[in-house]
């Protein structure tokens, strides 16, 4: 979601409160745009589109208001520093873009970046590293910026790096869970399915239908069972195998269904009622027998990272210690906020597990919040101390000595819970 459509919900939800997103996405996806892009070129359209319904809705005169409103977004102040310094070395830096010369370019933004970390400079140097044929480096810049955005606080500059991200790497997974995670975090669940969908299409174009199954797996886990996930879960599979593409509640077809067909959300509450979780047998056997995890390269982390959340979606009794395993990799990578997220799949599924806790306390200090990773590891040392075993014995004493630790300490990363780490066992 870029910072005009950030705008443009505010602007809704003062008139239509919740169905403020589900109205803004309809109305966008109407006129063929979506949160990542629109722009202000789009907005008479979007009143034209919008305005029968929202007639309806709340009447012609807040109607009016509300086309007023949305029209004015359109003169939004730019969001580009003031200072002047800033502005002339950005202006500098751009002008060197433009002459083709990528390399000093890059160089000057990466000056910007560092003294000044705006939404802007990070823009300017993924435009840089991409005219300078690394765009890999670009989405590394723009999620880097990101996360920056976000340790400021700055919750619009954090979704708008994402959304570039996304534009320039459609089937990037950090940046498209991180702008998911967001836009969630952010109450906008029909922003997060939409990310979710937009995603899964990227996938399924490139040809990896099994990569949109896994990753609808994580995010129905994560955002729970949402229509929207579980009608986008029949598509996938009805494009996989249209030979079992008929629904649970209707009569076989032998017609192959649309997959551009609107979503019927009551169909898809239906199945979500009827739908079981996925027993342990072969096929889950199989799946897994294809992500056998050996060595310890990103690699080898990126595949226990889908074999942690295939198990945890199929609430296999192997999954904590699946997860413990991939988020021990994660980490010794440095992919904090991929650890984060499979971390916190497993809490929220309620598995009792202390270790996991002492791995996300040291995922949560690792980004930078040692006050919150403290106050974690000393409500982990009161819940294990109200444990019995020598393992919660164990995980009290660690998390208690952690948590009083310098702030300056290295991070706590536990082989077994509670050491640090030591290397990975193959498989």
């Amino acid at each position: 979601m870029n910072a005009l459509a950030q705008q443009l919900l505010t602007v809704c939800k003062r008139y239509l409160g919740p169905a403020a997103a589900p109205f803004l996405h309809g109305e966008l996806r109407a006129i063929g745009s979506d949160t990542n892009r629109v722009d202000t070129a789009h907005l008479g359209l979007l009143v034209t589109s919008a305005m029968p319904r929202a007639a309806q809705l709340m009447g012609q005169g807040k109607a009016a208001e509300l086309r007023t409103a949305i029209l004015a977004c359109g003169s939004m102040p730019d969001r580009r520093p003031t200072e002047g310094g800033h502005r002339l070395a950005s202006d500098a830096a751009a002008s060197l873009l433009a002459k083709g010369r990528p390399r000093e370019a890059g160089l000057a933004y990466r000056e910007l970046v560092a003294k000044h970390g705006d939404t802007d400079s990070y823009r300017g140097l993924a435009k840089a590293l991409i005219a300078a044929g690394d765009s890999d480096g670009a989405v590394r810049a723009l999620r880097d910026g990101a996360a920056v955005r976000l340790r400021g606080h700055d919750r619009a500059g954090e979704l708008d790096l994402l959304s570039e991200a996304v534009v320039l790497a459609p089937t990037d997974l950090s940046a498209h869970r991180r702008i998911a995670a967001a836009l969630a975090n952010g109450g906008d669940l029909v922003g997060a399915c939409a990310e979710y969908r937009r995603f899964v299409e990227a996938v399924i174009e490139s040809g990896d239908v099994r990569r949109a199954l896994l990753e609808l797996a994580y995010g129905r886990e994560i955002l729970g069972e949402l229509p929207e996930l579980l009608a986008l879960v029949d598509r996938v599979t009805a494009r996989s195998a249209p030979e079992r593409a008929h629904s649970v509640d209707e009569p076989r077809s032998s017609e192959a269904p649309d997959p551009n067909e609107p979503i019927d959300f009551q169909k898809a509450a239906l199945r979500k009622r009827l739908r079981e979780p996925w027993s342990h047998n072969d096929d889950l056997d199989a799946v897994m027998a294809t992500l056998e995890v050996s060595g310890t390269d990103a690699e080898a982390a990126t595949r226990a990272h889908m074999r942690a959340g295939i198990l945890l979606g199929a609430r296999d009794s192997r999954a904590p210690e699946a997860v413990l395993d991939a988020a021990r990799r994660l980490l010794q990578l440095d992919r904090t906020r991929a650890a984060a997220d499979i971390l916190l799949a497993m809490v929220n599924a309620g598995r009792e597990a202390l270790e996991a806790h002492v791995l996300l306390a040291d995922a949560i200090r690792r980004l930078g919040r040692d006050d919150l990773a403290d106050e974690k590891l000393r409500l982990i040392g009161i819940l294990a101390r109200s444990t019995s075993g020598d393992q919660a014995a164990r995980t009290a004493e660690s998390a208690d000595s952690a948590a009083s630790a310098s702030r300056n300490t290295a991070p706590l990363v536990a082989a077994s819970g509670v050491q640090r780490a030591a290397p990975i066992r193959t498989a």
